[in-house]
């Protein structure tokens, strides 16, 4: 696989031309169910949505997760490889939503202002991109992450308790606050405890696009109405509806005695969570929010 035509931070337009860039993002979170999503997202025919193509020797998972823009963490380093990631959409039909379902794009706050920069070097209209997140409680999720790192032996979990990870991941973020200066949003890394500070990971997004790009829903809605779910999606991404999901497509999932959460975890949480849903007052048109099935997370660790 040749990179692309280097020449200062150009690319030669020939190039330029050429490059196959998704229009849609499926951000993740992590353990929130964002795979369940795509496997429903796989049921609109390639001229219409296309995850693209696995290239190489990538991991089958490629095929919903490219992990570009989290390997490349700079809009230099991201466009002189840019026209390897262009590869994997190459056979898709140019009318079709090109999606992306990297999980970690969410979670690491270094990627929008890459992202969009990317996208305006292309030539490309970082505006009409659209994007879909989803979140569970940020406890049970974190609880999930630990338990998946573990059972599939991740190098940052391997001979690590639950407090061990806690204890990680207080001292982490302290030391993120400490070095973010006054009027910044601290950044925020896809650790177990960090990947589920949904508020700050938003703001940092809101910060190079516009609120209507986006379509935020939980988990908890998925599980009561995977359908409307789907067809919220579905309209966001500009997709013909379709009605096959009356139940939920199970993925990713892992079977353990969940540990003991200490009170120290629930309130280190309590104040991103009222934030979250604050942000949700002042832009209720981000999210999916219908009567019968509002914007929620599990009742016993929201604090809503």
């Amino acid at each position: 696989i040749t990179t692309a035509v280097w020449q200062g931070e150009v690319l030669s337009p020939e190039i330029i031309t050429e490059i196959r860039m998704p229009t849609a993002y499926l951000l993740g979170g992590q353990k929130c169910g964002s795979t369940s999503i795509f496997d429903n997202l796989e049921h609109w025919p390639a001229e219409q949505l296309c995850s693209g193509k696995t290239i190489g020797n990538e991991a089958f998972f490629f095929k919903k997760e490219k992990h570009f823009f989290d390997h490349f963490t700079t809009t230099a380093d991201v466009m002189k490889n840019v026209e390897m990631y262009s590869k994997h959409y190459e056979r898709c039909d140019r009318n079709s939503v090109l999606i992306d379902g990297t999980p970690n794009y969410l979670c690491d706050t270094s990627i929008p202002k890459v992202m969009r920069e990317v996208y305006e070097k292309l030539n490309l209209d970082p505006y009409s991109l659209k994007f879909v997140a989803i979140f569970r409680s940020p406890v049970t999720r974190a609880v999930s992450n630990y338990e998946h790192g573990v059972r599939n032996s991740w190098s940052g979990y391997i001979n690590k308790t639950w407090e061990n990870i806690v204890e990680e991941g207080f001292s982490g973020w302290e030391k993120r606050l400490s070095v973010t200066k006054d009027g910044e949003l601290p950044q925020t890394y896809c650790t177990p405890l960090e990947a589920s500070l949904y508020a700050v990971q938003i703001k940092h997004w809101m910060q190079h696009f516009k609120p209507s790009q986006f379509l935020f829903m939980s988990f908890q809605q998925l599980k009561q109405d995977p359908q409307g779910i789907m067809d919220a999606i579905a309209t966001h991404l500009g997709l013909p509806q379709k009605t096959e999901f009356s139940r939920l497509t199970k993925a990713n999932v892992g079977v353990y005695d969940a540990p003991h959460v200490a009170e120290d975890v629930l309130d280190f949480f309590k104040p991103h969570n009222e934030e979250l849903f604050a942000f949700k007052t002042n832009h209720s048109e981000c999210f999916y929010d219908p009567e019968d099935n509002k914007f929620r997370f599990e009742k016993d660790l929201t604090t809503q």
